[in-house]
């Protein structure tokens, strides 16, 4: 616990897999002064491998939750 707020590390859940899209647009590096690209900019072939078909057997993936609400995906 931190400052009052309880932070828990879990295992990615089934559930979790629609906010995939949303964590993938987060991590876009967007360079200092430069305006943030368009969500589209996700369905790029070279970026959407990354949550496209995200549940086969050998994926895995963490969710941060801080005081029960979703902060972050690995």
């Amino acid at each position: 616990m931190e400052g009052g707020r309880v932070i828990i590390i879990r295992e990615i859940q089934q559930e979790d897999y629609c906010y995939l899209e949303d964590f993938l647009y987060n991590a876009v590096f967007i360079p200092p002064g430069e305006a943030a690209p368009s969500r589209d900019i996700i369905f790029e072939p070279e970026i959407y491998i990354y949550v496209k078909d995200f549940g086969a057997e050998n994926d895995c993936g963490v969710v941060a939750e801080q005081n029960s609400k979703r902060r972050n995906m690995v």
